[in-house]
């Protein structure tokens, strides 16, 4: 059995994933960006889809970007509000 350590193409592979994954983000920001979510905040939430497919958890990831575009379109969610701390349990 081959580790993976061994293996040649892996350099390869990893920095394809990575510029994948970074064409990715952007362009998921910039879907949220189109619709009126703050930079910063496109930026947070589409890194959090992204890797959240990544790490294995698909039904928290992109599959997510139609429906919190939708709730933006119908006010369910307010791009950029601010929110409040109302209670906090550890220090």
């Amino acid at each position: 059995m081959v580790g993976l350590a061994t293996c040649s193409f892996l350099p390869r592979i990893i920095r394809r994933a990575n510029l994948q994954r970074r064409k990715l983000i952007a362009f998921t920001e910039s879907l949220f960006r189109a619709i009126g979510v703050p930079t910063d905040e496109a930026a947070r939430v589409a890194q959090s889809l992204v890797l959240a497919n990544l790490c294995g958890h698909d039904s928290h990831g992109m599959i997510r970007v139609m429906q919190y575009a939708d709730a933006i379109k119908d006010g369910r969610l307010k791009p950029g509000a601010p929110f409040n701390i109302v209670k906090q349990t550890a220090r």
